[in-house]
């Protein structure tokens, strides 16, 4: 029994087979003397095979590894030695698996006299615990991952300290493309910006437009910025028989964005002319409740519309915005909003109303460069008319397409039909288009969608950005779509924005 013998023994000695006992007998003491063997010459062999194990497969570690690492480093008092509990620590750091993270910190480590701060700070900045955080930086800060200390300063808002530890570091790795892109996002953050951009879109069968936009990035302080931005939109009319005029459009804005430690406040007011002059404004929160939950409001008076070619020409709306966000894992999300909207032309005649629903979820397949993210996405648009039916109003008659009477230009005219739309995304390093890189990186992303009026279409997008200079940013994007939630035809789209940071 102690050498362990095979349960069926009890059979053999029943059935009184003593050569067939002895044998086995024999035969477990050999194994027995070959493993203690092994653990005396080689006590590590089985931690150091496993860790290896667990190091050659980045991205997809097995837990049935662990688990097997986890028993054999187990000795007599049954307590895993260092190593162990940092490997075992370090997978469920790499799945993100904090909350299970937290609990191993709390069973292995909660009679050690000290606990490794590489984990807590991981942990603190995860769970947005900016206390705990900001202690660990104060007493350990040249003791902490570089990275995690400077996401930690930029978190506190510490902009110099962030900018100081990205710079210093990067001279001691000049090849360190991570914490270029920190130290990129560290002095840009906070940096004003000049930028502008242009793009071309075609709609076959209806508008083909040009705009042309420019931009100032003001930053006033690390929580407040201004942006000023102003613009010119040239139209073409390519089917008289869709509507009639199609006026260009120019505007101005200004936005105060106010970041706080768990959200952001937005304002913005604008100036615009096209059919008519009008003057949207809009205010919108964005309020974290925990690491995991968050929700969006948002409240606009006469905003531009894109549910039609009228409505974009000659019409506006107000929006009631509320949208929640939940992020189960690190790599997953789920998204829900529903909007309240009011539509009028921008001479004030008033036109109906609508609903929309929309609901989203995304999963992360790798989110470092090049991330790859998986999503599906549903919306359900539903319009109300006015009861009163024809809404002519005289000053409306140049949008009249060729052979439509005065008296039609109604309901109809403006707002579409009620519909579902849906779809399926697979996208790479979007995020770029936007935010700043250092490496020239290509972005991309595919989509499937259905709408229940117009059937199957789809959407693609490709592009790339870099820096030419060093501190700007310059992206070039091209868009192709057919059936779209705001579209009919076939729609073209090609852009290039560009930006210096000063």
């Amino acid at each position: 029994k102690g050498l362990g013998a095979p349960t069926n023994l009890a059979a053999d000695l029943l059935g009184r087979r003593p050569d067939i006992v002895a044998a086995r007998l024999r035969a477990e003491a050999a194994s027995a003397r070959v493993t203690a063997a092994k653990a005396e010459y080689y006590p590590n062999i089985d931690l150091a095979a496993s860790g290896m194990l667990l190091a050659l497969t980045p991205g997809d570690l097995s837990l049935s590894a662990l688990r097997e690492l986890l028993r054999l480093d187990r000795d007599g008092s049954r307590q895993l030695s260092p190593a162990a509990r940092d490997i075992a620590l370090a997978w469920w750091q790499e799945h993100g698996e904090y909350a299970a993270e937290r609990g191993w910190l709390w069973q292995q480590y909660a009679k050690a006299t000290s606990r490794p701060q590489w984990a807590e700070i991981t942990l603190a900045l995860a769970d947005g615990d900016l206390t705990t955080a900001g202690d660990l930086l104060d007493r350990s800060g040249e003791r902490l991952p570089r990275y995690d200390r400077i996401n930690a300063a930029t978190r506190l808002d510490d902009v110099r300290l962030a900018q100081s530890d990205a710079f210093a570091t990067s001279q001691e790795q000049p090849a360190d493309d991570p914490l270029y892109q920190q130290l990129g996002e560290a002095l840009l953050a906070h940096a004003d910006e000049l930028g502008g951009g242009s793009s071309v879109r075609h709609e076959a069968g209806s508008l083909r437009e040009r705009q042309q936009a420019a931009r100032w990035h003001l930053s006033i302080s690390p929580r407040l910025t201004l942006d000023l931005a102003g613009g010119h939109i040239t139209r073409r009319n390519d089917n008289p028989a869709v509507i009639g005029v199609t006026p260009d459009e120019s505007y101005g804005s200004a936005r105060l964005v106010w970041r706080h430690r768990d959200g952001e406040t937005r304002l913005t007011a604008e100036s615009r002319h096209s059919f008519d002059t009008y003057n949207p404004l809009q205010i919108e929160h964005e309020q974290q409740i925990d690491a995991r939950l968050s929700f969006a409001l948002a409240v606009a008076a006469r905003q531009p519309a894109t549910e039609s070619t009228a409505l974009r020409v000659a019409g506006m709306k107000d929006i009631e915005r509320l949208g929640l966000r939940y992020r189960p894992t690190e790599r997953d999300q789920i998204y829900l909003e529903h909007r309240w909207q009011q539509y009028a032309t921008q001479t004030g005649t008033e036109v109906g109303n609508g609903q929309v629903w929309q609901f989203e979820a995304a999963h992360a397949l790798r989110r470092e460069p090049r991330s790859l993210e998986a999503s599906v996405f549903s919306s359900h648009q539903q319009f109300g008319r006015r009861q009163t039916g024809d809404i002519f109003d005289a000053r409306l008659d140049p949008l009249r397409p060729a052979g439509l009477a005065a008296a039609d230009l109604g309901n109809d005219f403006f707002l579409p039909q009620n519909f579902r739309y849906h779809g399926i995304r697979l996208s790479t390093d979007t995020r770029f288009a936007r935010d700043y890189t250092r490496a020239w990186r290509p972005y991309a992303t595919v989509a499937r969608t259905w709408h229940s009026n117009l059937g199957a279409g789809y959407d693609l997008a490709a592009g790339i950005a870099g820096s030419v200079f060093g501190a700007d940013h310059l992206s070039g994007t091209w868009k192709l779509a057919k059936g779209g939630a705001n579209t009919v035809g076939l729609v073209r789209e090609i852009g290039l924005t560009y930006r210096i940071h000063y």
